[in-house]
């Protein structure tokens, strides 16, 4: 017979464990990570949910990324990553870092013809104007002419040369 004796009484209660703490995230990535731009001044970000691991005391962790991968981002754009781990019982933890997206496609650049000219009257040198280069590239375009410095508008510059040969560099630099 398992009958509870009438001199007996029973209780019953519940012990409940939270959990509250929070996941520890033991390799956030440290800024300056780079995205290659493909082409068209354009990048994808990458997925790092993966690259992230945690230390948990209960249990699995979930692990998001915002903005989320796939995001398109321009030549030269700095985005801030942040990378939240969280635990079944809704701990979590976060890390942040900037991923920075390089156009590394060099433009393409074709520089005008050798000019030979006289001099100025009563100069030893001359004005030169010259067609600008035909420069082409995927992502807006930088012309820097020796050390004077200028964005690219289509415009004829010109510089006042020394008498001989002046050999003038024009380089041309893609967005970053």
């Amino acid at each position: 017979d398992n009958a509870t004796p009438a001199n007996t009484v029973v209780c019953t209660f519940d012990i409940e464990v939270i959990d509250t703490e929070n996941p520890v995230i033991l390799n956030c990535p440290s800024s300056g990570f780079e995205i290659l731009v493909d082409g068209i001044c354009e990048a994808i970000l990458p997925d790092y949910t993966g690259d992230i691991t945690a230390d948990e005391n209960c249990g699995p962790v979930t692990t998001t990324q915002v903005p989320a991968a796939g995001l398109v981002v321009m030549s030269g754009d700095v985005t801030t990553v942040t990378m939240t781990v969280e635990d079944q019982d809704g701990n979590s933890t976060t890390c942040t870092f900037d991923v920075t997206a390089i156009d590394e496609i060099a433009p393409m650049i074709t520089c005008p013809a050798d000019i030979a000219m006289d001099n100025d009257a009563g100069a030893c040198g001359a004005v030169i104007t010259f067609a600008d280069p035909v420069v082409d590239d995927n992502c807006p375009i930088v012309i820097a002419p020796g050390t004077e410095t200028f964005v690219y508008t289509g415009a004829i510059e010109s510089w006042v040369v020394p008498a001989g040969v002046t050999e003038i560099t024009i380089e041309a630099m893609g967005a970053k």
